[in-house]
Parts: structure tokens; C-alpha cells; sequence
């Protein structure tokens, strides 16, 4: 964790002194403050692909960094329930609740009419994320407790757009593609058949495989 808040710190330090987008920029702005929310499908079980689903939303901070670059830094948080469908043996009063700190480069694309912050942009990003240890779902049956918890580290592929609406509101959307590529640690107990476990655990470790974004905030 002290070498990824490192490196955020190291990120920040060079765009706030990185110089000025020559000729490009939005007349000298160079700060983007958004809120977000993404939505994705549930891959824990293909049974529940169109059952139930997984939300996250947080606040990011983008720095305009050259005529077609922005580098952002992001936190969101989520929030998994809707076990229930999965299995009716479950109840749907135990969420898993988590965090994700990430850090973005987005490419304006400059064949389709981009400038940063202004058009169509392709988007890398790397995060950490982490899910509560305490939190805990029930079984119906057994009213046993179930504790689950992973740390991973997840890169993103993503496309979309970002248009700037009466000089100060900013409003971006698209799509991302992503995977785990470390899985840090996975602390579980209960639960001695593992079903229920294993079910969480793929679910927190694969929300990032597809999603949909949108965003609104203001530049200064």
C-alpha cells in the first residue's frame, strides 16, 4: 500500500509541474474534478449475468498534461448484494462493500477531431482495490457467518467520450475492458462446503471484466 500511495504522489508531482499544453488545453484550464458511477454485468455465475449486477461509484481528479493527454487519479467504492439470487438459501441483508484506488492515462485521439479534454479518447488505467474484511453475508439455513476478502491489483482498456458543456461542466462517458493481473491476498472463513465462498470470490475478483461508465464534474 506505501508504494502504490508512492507512486500516486510521484504521478501528481509531475503533472502539477508538467508546463502548460502548447496551443491546446481549454483556454489554460487544466484540472478536471468528476464524479463517477460504473455499472457491470455479475460473471460470478452466467446464471446470474442479467439477475444481478455490480455498482461502483466514487470522485476523480484529471490533469490536463499535453495537447491530446490527461492523467487522472481515482477513488471509488462498491457495494455487492443481490446474493439471494444466486441461491435462495442466502439473504440479501450481508453486502460486501470495498475500495478502489486507481491511476488513468487517457489519449485523445486526434484522427477523430480530439483535444484534450475535448472528444473521443482512448483510456489505460491500473487499480488496487480492496474488499472489506468484516463484512459478512448469512445463509437462511444456517445463519452462519461468512467472511470474505480480496486484495487485488486489476489494468483496464477503455473508450469514450468527453465534451465540455457551458464552459465549466464536464461530462465524459464510454465503455471498459479489464482483468486481474496480481490477487494480493484472499482471506475467507466459514462456510466449510466452500460453495458460497468460492461464489464471492470469483465475483469480486472479475467485476472489472466489462463495464459502463459516466461521469460529471467541472474544470477549473
Amino acid at each position: 500500500m506505501r508504494k502504490l500511495v508512492a507512486i500516486l504522489f510521484i504521478a501528481i508531482s509531475i503533472s502539477l509541474g508538467a508546463n502548460p499544453p502548447a496551443n491546446g488545453g481549454y483556454l489554460g484550464k487544466r484540472i478536471i474534478v468528476c464524479v463517477e458511477g460504473s455499472y457491470s454485468p455479475n460473471y460470478a455465475k452466467w446464471q446470474d449475468f442479467l439477475l444481478s449486477y455490480n455498482l461502483q461509484y466514487g470522485g476523480n481528479v484529471h490533469f490536463i498534461t499535453g495537447r491530446y493527454s490527461q492523467l487522472g487519479l481515482s477513488y471509488n467504492m462498491f457495494s455487492l448484494g443481490a446474493h439471494q439470487k444466486y441461491d435462495t438459501a442466502l439473504s440479501n441483508n450481508g453486502k460486501i462493500r470495498g475500495y478502489q484506488v486507481g491511476l488513468t492515462y487517457r489519449k485523445f485521439r486526434q484522427k477523430l477531431g480530439g483535444l484534450a479534454p475535448i472528444g473521443k479518447f482512448l483510456e489505460f488505467s491500473l487499480n488496487y482495490s480492496s474488499s472489506n474484511y468484516n463484512v459478512q453475508f448469512t445463509t437462511l439455513q444456517t445463519f452462519a457467518p461468512v467472511q470474505i476478502g480480496v486484495k487485488k491489483v486489476s489494468a483496464t482498456v477503455g473508450l469514450g467520450t468527453q465534451e465540455i458543456f457551458w464552459g465549466r461542466l464536464v461530462a465524459n462517458g464510454g465503455i471498459r475492458i479489464g482483468a486481474p493481473i496480481l490477487v494480493l491476498g484472499d482471506e475467507s472463513s466459514g462456510d466449510s462446503g466452500g460453495t458460497y465462498r468460492r461464489y464471492m470470490h470469483y465475483r469480486l475478483l472479475y467485476k472489472d471484466i466489462f463495464s459502463v461508465f459516466f461521469g460529471v464534474g467541472i474544470i477549473l
